[in-house]
């Protein structure tokens, strides 16, 4: 693929199989895409497709913080997103 590949529709892609998170998403593109895409491209291509209502966000991923008791952070990674 270019340098100029459309992140938006891996995504859309990948969410038609399942409900993920987002760290899910990016080892997806990341692995099976073979891309090596930054976390601020990801976030953009997801805010984007959250504006036009073509994703939504289901709930999140507790399991990111690998039994730490006490969170004080709050981590985008865990956010799991559905196609609309």
């Amino acid at each position: 693929m270019s340098k100029k590949y459309d992140i938006k529709s891996l995504i859309l892609e990948i969410l038609s199989e399942n409900d993920f998170a987002k760290y899910e998403l990016s080892h997806k593109i990341r692995t099976i895409y073979g891309l090596s895409i930054s976390d601020k491209t990801l976030n953009e291509s997801l805010i984007k497709l959250l504006y036009t209502s073509k994703i939504e966000v289901v709930g999140y991923d507790l399991s990111i913080y690998d039994g730490v008791k006490r969170v004080q952070s709050f981590k985008s990674d865990g956010i799991i997103f559905r196609i609309i």
